[in-house]
């Protein structure tokens, strides 16, 4: 098990648009994210104000059999 923790804000001048979301962590064996396995989706209810900010730490199971060097890619709402 791993915990991994991230911060999601809004640097922007407008109220966020949407008032659901989802954050996403990715595992891939390469700096580029392509199809690579979702370790986490998290859900997210409520808009997000101008400057406004949440964390989310979850605990993730990296799947067995894994060797060598891996990548964390974590994104907001990706579409």
């Amino acid at each position: 098990r791993y915990t991994l923790s991230w911060v999601v804000k809004n640097d922007g001048a407008f109220e966020t648009s949407s008032n659901t979301w989802t954050d996403y962590v990715w595992l891939s064996q390469d700096t580029i994210l392509r199809n690579d396995p979702v370790l986490v989706a998290q859900q997210r209810v409520g808009k997000l104000v101008p400057g406004g900010n949440y964390s989310v730490t979850r605990e993730v199971v990296i799947p067995d059999g894994l060797s060598g060097t891996y990548y964390v890619f974590a994104s907001a709402d990706p579409s």
